[in-house]
């Protein structure tokens, strides 16, 4: 009897021991948890006080309602051609692939028309049904043309962005924000200004450990940007940035310029930008690099709203998490409301 007593007292302090020693675990673990979702939800500026060292700037000139308004950038003849190319770098490669498909089926269409001996058996306008399907990656094309550019004027605001307030030439008048920042002296005039500048100072960067694993993940965030629920626009790595060609762009260029003859040969008005589209791509020589006032590593991915995402980021950054699906990724900018 003894015996059986002691044995029970050795599994009643064992059994407390575990009991002991889960409580502990737990609540390590609920800690541990609470801290990381206490820093994946604050803005990284908050987060990493090194986001602010390597922000770039917004320059700001005010100016009354009858001064000058500024221009922006001397408009280059292919403005057109580079938005283009960004926009189908930030398309996954199947939906480029779509789309040199869905070009050559139009073609085929509008040509049965020029033949006598052939007939057009599909109901509906060909070019209508390209103009709504194209209609999907406006919003990509929108945020390419206006990411590409250094300068943007309001009424009363002209706003330039530059590599680092510390190293901008001020004139009179003038002042430097951060880009990225958010303890700004004029609140008001440094929000008008990033709004004015919306691709830019709402871009996201997440940088990851390794090229296979920026290539990994930008192409989970590309299978997102032709989702009509999806709050991204852009998804630009540092060879789209440079301006190299993605592998499926010659097909479409040759897709597009034997579509656009015979677009023009039924005499129908082409698409919006469509001509970009049969356009070779543009080559950037460094000093043309795309965002040159943007230094990151090689590793980096930038991440452009939609304009419509801009009264929601919180989701624009939720939504790059759960399409990155990468432990290692650390964001260099998060937008925040």
């Amino acid at each position: 009897m003894n015996a059986n007593r002691a044995r029970n007292r050795t599994r009643a302090a064992w059994l407390a021991f575990a009991l002991a020693f889960g409580a502990c675990v737990v609540a390590v673990g609920i800690a541990t948890g609470a801290a990381i979702r206490s820093a994946s939800s604050t803005p990284t500026a908050q987060r990493d006080a090194s986001a602010d060292s390597i922000s770039p700037g917004l320059l700001v000139v005010e100016q009354g309602p009858s001064g000058d308004k500024g221009t922006a950038r001397q408009g280059r003849r292919d403005d057109d051609d580079r938005a283009m190319a960004l926009a189908i770098a930030s398309l996954s490669p199947s939906e480029r692939t779509r789309i040199v498909n869905e070009l050559r089926y139009v073609t085929a269409r509008l040509e049965a028309r020029l033949s006598p001996l052939a007939i057009d058996l599909d109901d509906g306008d060909p070019v209508d049904s390209l103009r709504r399907s194209m209609s999907a990656y406006a919003p990509s094309y929108a945020a390419a043309f206006s990411f590409d550019r250094d300068t943007w004027t309001l009424a009363d605001l002209t706003v330039r962005v530059v590599a680092s307030c510390d190293r901008a030439h001020l004139d009179d008048g003038a002042s430097c924000i951060s880009l990225w920042g958010k303890h700004d002296t004029k609140q008001n005039v440094a929000e008008r200004a990033r709004f004015a500048a919306w691709p830019v100072a709402h871009a996201a960067v997440v940088e990851l450990n390794s090229s296979s694993s920026t290539e990994q993940a930008a192409g989970r965030l590309r299978e997102r940007t032709s989702l009509q629920q999806s709050t991204i626009a852009l998804v630009l790595m540092d060879r789209d940035l440079a301006l190299e060609p993605v592998a499926e762009r010659p097909e479409l260029e040759a897709a597009a310029k034997r579509l656009g003859a015979v677009i023009a040969a039924n005499h129908i008005d082409q698409p919006e930008h469509f001509e970009s589209l049969g356009h070779t791509q543009p080559s950037a020589r460094p000093s043309e690099r795309v965002a040159p006032w943007l230094r990151v590593s090689p590793n980096a991915i930038v991440v452009v709203p939609r304009l419509s995402a801009l009264a929601k980021l919180d989701s624009f950054g939720i939504e790059i998490e759960q399409a990155i699906r990468d432990g290692s990724a650390r964001w260099i900018h998060r937008p925040a409301r």
